[in-house]
């Protein structure tokens, strides 16, 4: 499954590039636009990247591993950057599953950055959108409660239970 350019997403080359141009117009704000970045872009804004990976909060994954995976073009998971003028603001980690059934999915894996109450549900429109055009059915995501009054039109579904090996 490769990754093309559609009416949910624009392929920025520079961060710049993606300030005239609404991938939604009409769910997304012109303050806040959300790019889905090529590995390439992913080296070249490392910089900017790398702190904000450290505030997610995977206890098994540090913004190096995290880098190794988002580089890598044989690995579904993909960094949505939110823009404001040439600034990323903050970034998503979102994986498209398929099971061994057929059934696709789309995995939020973390939102972090600045102001995410301002820009969640006009962004959100556009990610899943995307991950529609890839035949996902459903998408899910480990959020912390805080998001319920974000994303009301989520439903709960599952208790999260872990134990440590």
């Amino acid at each position: 499954m490769t990754l093309e350019a559609d009416d949910a997403f624009v392929f920025a080359d520079d961060v710049g590039a993606v300030e005239q141009e609404s991938p939604t117009p009409q769910a997304v704000s012109p303050k806040f636009q959300p790019a889905l970045l090529t590995p390439e872009m992913i080296v070249h804004r490392w910089a900017e990247i790398e702190p904000m990976l450290a505030d997610v909060g995977m206890k098994d994954h540090t913004p190096s591993s995290l880098f190794e995976v988002l580089v890598d073009p044989n690995v579904r998971v993909y960094l949505v950057a939110i823009i404001r003028g040439e600034e990323i603001r903050a970034l998503i980690g979102v994986e498209l599953i398929e099971t061994a059934l057929g059934d696709r999915w789309l995995n939020i894996l973390f939102v972090t950055g600045q102001h995410v109450k301002r820009w969640i549900n006009e962004v959100e429109p556009a990610v899943l959108n995307w991950a529609r055009g890839y035949g996902c059915t459903r998408a899910t995501g480990l959020f912390r409660k805080a998001f319920k009054k974000f994303l009301p039109h989520w439903k709960y579904t599952h208790d999260y239970l872990e134990l440590e090996l």
